[in-house]
């Protein structure tokens, strides 16, 4: 039986090992799909990048309108 302080330290040490070693695994796994031909490499999923796309071309078209409606409006001269 361990004291609790040597107890905690290993546990701890074995934290450490553990999270190196899941590092390793994810980047193991990574340059295994890198090493893969690009037609067997899972493809990414198109709606997901176009909604953004379009929400961004929708405000600028906004910002266009709003444009257009500022230089349409003659401005008011101020009063002194």
């Amino acid at each position: 039986m361990m004291s609790k302080k040597t107890a905690r330290l290993y546990q701890r040490m074995q934290h450490g090992i553990q999270g190196k070693s899941d590092e390793v695994a994810a980047l193991e796994q990574k340059a295994a799909l890198a090493e893969q031909p690009a037609a067997a490499q899972p493809k990414a999923v198109k709606g997901k990048v176009a909604a953004p796309k379009e929400k961004e071309k929708e405000k600028e078209k906004e910002k266009e309108k709003e444009k257009e409606k500022a230089a349409a409006k003659p401005r008011a001269k101020a009063k002194k």
